[in-house]
């Protein structure tokens, strides 16, 4: 999902003045209800807005910001630009999937011999798939991409991409996607079944992250931008005096624009949930229970938690809904206690290249906060022990 050039703007800003991303990649304190609507908020397609392919570049500003701030985005953006373009002579298949990821921040590019203009990524990704066809990572990135442009003809792409990855789940999920943007029950059937007998599910979150990371790494953290106001915050989170890194940086972005990069679990939710009592057919129920059990085993916590909670639904009136019900539980303190995490970079990277929930466990479970204890409950009132 490409964020809007509002949240692009935004992705620079967390960058300048390092709010909230520290923690993780997820808003801290949301119970997982308003983590769903979050989702679904983030999931649907939007429009890509017309550009003036004539028009010249120019840097962002940011609404709102001061000078001294303005100007460090300016500049945070044209070293991101100068990136892209590197990228652009690398050719690689990593390296234009590192364009396809970066090119959302640049709200705007010159057009060239040199510098595409922006959305040429999308023509780059599909040529990179016709000349490296067995390639998993790009037919996913294309396919992913494609989806997320209404103008796109997603439906080659996602075929190809289940041609290639036949056993991830998190590809079936994105031909759910497909499948429901046509409204054929029948093929919303079929393809929920073959998501059922996928064996794997990698909806690579945390290779976005890292991809995201490896592309800016080695970005300064330009002049403008190493004010007292920044040094301030930063101290406040990672409890040192040392200005950020080329690599804390990197860290930051890659986790911000990770949080736009949500797998496509709106369709298959309204496929295996929002449909009238009494129509769902017992075909369609064990397809669904069987897709989100393998998302709620999931060690990201926004798979864990939707996972989790569908599941909680699917099973009403079952002998599991109560085992699904105390993981649902459980999900909910995970999230009242992500303000007790720590906040630095390193901790957030571990989390990621850890594991998401097994991270937070572990790292609740030294401070005396983990597991949840049993008289906790997260019903009325949001999250507090009783």
């Amino acid at each position: 999902m490409h964020p809007s050039p509002r949240l692009a703007a935004s992705i620079v800003l967390v960058v300048l003045l390092l709010a909230c991303a520290m923690g993780g990649w997820w808003q801290w304190g949301r119970s997982p209800t308003n983590q769903q609507a979050a989702v679904a908020a983030r999931a649907v397609p939007t429009a890509v807005p017309a550009r003036d392919r004539g028009a010249p570049a120019s840097p962002p500003t940011m609404a709102g910001a001061s000078a001294a701030e303005d100007a460090c985005a300016k500049e945070v953006y044209a070293m991101h630009r100068r990136r892209f373009e590197e990228l652009a002579g690398i050719g690689s298949p990593d390296a234009v999937i590192g364009r396809s990821m970066l090119e959302p921040m640049l709200l705007t590019l010159p057009v060239g011999a040199v510098t595409p203009p922006l959305l040429e990524t999308d023509a780059e990704l599909a040529a990179a798939v016709r000349a490296y066809p067995q390639d998993p990572d790009l037919a996913w990135y294309h396919a992913n991409r494609c989806l997320n442009d209404p103008a796109c003809d997603a439906g080659p792409a996602v075929d190809h991409l289940l041609a290639v990855e036949p056993d991830n789940l998190a590809g079936w999920l994105l031909a759910v996607r497909e499948a429901a943007r046509a409204r054929d029950e029948a093929v919303i059937q079929a393809t929920l079944e073959a998501a059922a007998n996928a064996t794997d599910y990698q909806p690579r979150i945390v290779d976005g992250f890292q991809r995201m990371r490896d592309v800016l790494k080695d970005v300064p953290l330009p002049a403008s931008c190493d004010t007292p106001k920044l040094r301030r915050e930063w101290a406040a989170t990672q409890r040192s005096t040392a200005p950020p890194t080329p690599s804390d940086l990197a860290a930051v972005v890659a986790i911000a624009v990770s949080a736009a990069q949500v797998p496509a679990y709106v369709e298959a939710r309204g496929a295996c949930v929002d449909q009238p009592a009494g129509t769902r057919s017992q075909a369609r129920l064990m397809a669904c229970r069987q897709v989100f059990s393998k998302i709620a085993d999931g060690n990201a916590l926004i798979d864990h938690s939707i996972g989790t909670s569908v599941m909680a639904e699917l099973t009403a009136g079952t002998a599991e809904h109560a085992r699904w019900q105390e993981q649902k539980r459980r999900v909910a303190w995970l999230f009242t206690n992500q303000p007790a995490l720590d906040r630095s970079v390193a901790a957030a990277v571990q989390r990621w290249n850890e594991g998401e929930v097994s991270a937070m466990q572990r790292e609740l479970a030294a401070k005396g906060l983990w597991p949840p204890p049993s008289s906790w409950s997260s019903e009325a009132g949001g999250a507090r022990p009783r």
